[in-house]
């Protein structure tokens, strides 16, 4: 089976709740099959008000859902804590060769 290129540009819309949520965007793999799929993870540190995904003849982008975390650290005692949200999409390629996501 033949493996195409996928590169991936993604910019995504967000409106957030907060000017200083800080958020990582990553996908699974960089390399996609056009019979494969893969999963596109934003990590923020606050709820995202609204993520408005791209459309496209090439590709589809489904949302899976919202994952939460919670880390409690207690040092000389000292307490920290980070909650961090991961919304998760899926990516399905509907063409071979390079993509690239718009804004």
């Amino acid at each position: 089976m033949k493996r195409w290129i996928l590169a991936l540009v993604f910019f995504l819309k967000i409106n957030l709740i907060a000017e200083e949520n800080n958020f990582v965007i990553s996908i699974e793999k960089d390399t996609i099959g056009l019979d494969e799929k893969s999963l596109i993870f934003i990590e923020a540190t606050q709820k995202i008000k609204n993520i408005e995904t791209p459309l496209s003849q090439d590709f589809e982008i489904n949302y899976v859902g919202l994952s939460q975390q919670s880390q409690i650290s207690i040092v000389n005692g000292k307490i920290q804590s980070k909650q961090s949200y991961i919304y998760q999409y899926i990516f399905i390629p509907k063409k071979a060769g390079k993509i690239v996501i718009p804004p």
